[in-house]
């Protein structure tokens, strides 16, 4: 085995992992804190926020767990990076780069899982066939 052809194939996991644990417990958090989570909303000017909060919530709890396993990845991938990029436009624009380094990490992250796809350790590679290609790299 070639280890410079079998080593890019592993690279999505360490990214997945940690992006989809974050999300997973930001989304936890919405759950946990809901009254909390629903006036931050409110505060921010977020429409519907008993609804929003219950939808951003599954988006990151579903989302972290796909990212995690694998398994439908770049739909996850796309509803994370809008979530991200809400929050980074819209909802702390004054807090600038330092302010939102970690959704810009997140949005990073997930913009990278989509462009390399799950990679080789997922379930959506166990259960493929090799000429669907929805989680191979889009470049």
């Amino acid at each position: 085995m070639n280890t410079s052809q079998s080593i890019p194939k592993f690279s999505p996991l360490p990214i997945r992992f940690a992006v989809g644990i974050t999300f997973f417990l930001h989304g936890l958090m919405k759950f946990t804190n809901t009254a909390m989570m629903i006036g931050f909303f409110t505060k921010v000017g977020i429409p519907l926020p008993h609804v929003s909060v219950i939808i951003v919530g599954l988006v990151e709890v579903l989302g972290g767990l796909s990212l995690m396993l694998g398994w439908l990845t770049r739909l996850f991938t796309v509803l994370l990076a809008l979530d991200m990029l809400t929050v980074i436009i819209f909802v702390q624009p004054s807090k600038g780069f330092l302010g939102n380094n970690l959704e810009i990490l997140l949005l990073a992250g997930v913009i990278s899982i989509f462009l390399s796809g799950a990679g080789a350790l997922s379930l959506q590679r166990k259960s493929e066939s090799e000429k669907f290609t929805a989680s191979r790299p889009l470049v």
